[in-house]
Formats: structure tokens, sequence, C-alpha cells
């Protein structure tokens, strides 16, 4: 039973190292993280954003609507790398370009993990509804 436990110990000891050590190699490697202990932010929240979404006049008057989720490659000083919308075929490619403009104009605070900021992708939502 002791040589059991031991070697279950021993099991647990050799998992929790190699999965430190693969965290530590996607880190290294400059990948973009898609799990982190706390994502990027946008620095003034969502009110910040909504200072720069501007509804497409023309997609407004054909009572156009929807939710554009762009994903945004965020290095570790919270600048953007990369935007892309994750649910191109899903909404108007007017409401696509406005949510990435919107997107691209605020900045954000970094993701954290493991106690340092580092590159990963967070998803923002950008909802375009008529009142």
């Amino acid at each position: 039973m002791m040589k059991r436990m031991i070697a279950v110990l021993l099991l647990l000891v050799v998992f929790a190292y190699s999965a430190q050590a693969q965290d530590d190699a996607q880190m290294n490697s400059g990948e973009y993280l898609e799990e982190v202990d706390t994502s990027p932010e946008i620095l003034g929240g969502i009110s910040e954003l909504s200072k720069h979404i501007k509804y497409p006049k023309e997609a407004a008057k054909e009572g156009v609507q929807g939710t554009v989720f762009v994903k945004a490659w965020v290095n570790e000083d919270g600048a953007i790398d990369n935007l892309d919308v994750e649910n191109s075929g899903d909404v108007d490619e007017r409401l696509q370009k406005s949510a990435l403009e919107a997107v691209h104009q605020v900045d954000f605070k970094p993701g954290i993990h493991a106690g340092k900021a580092v590159k990963c992708i967070v998803v923002v939502p950008v909802k375009y509804r008529l009142q």
C-alpha cells in the first residue's frame, strides 16, 4: 500500500512538473495563450469601447443588427498585434468593419499568466442594436 502511494505521489510530481514546463515553453515560444489567469481588459472598460462604436448609417437604415465577436491578439504591453472577426459569416460586413475599427482604437491592460504579463488572445463582443 505504501509503495502504491509513493508511486502515485511520484506520478503527480512528474505531471505537475511537465505541465509547468509546457506552460513555460508556450510563454517562451512567442505564442499567444488562449487561457490565462487574468484576461486582458479594455482600459476604461465597456464605456471606453462604446465611445468608439459607430453604427454604420446604411446598416441602421436597413435595420441591420447583430453582435460581432472581435478576436484580439494582445501582447504583453497591452498593445493589439492583430484583430479578426470570429463570426464573420453570421454578421453584416459593415458591422464587422465598424467593430474592428472600434476595438482597434482602445487600449488594453495585458493578460496575466503565472504572475507575468503575456501575449494572449481575447474575444470582445461588440453589439449593434437599434432602439
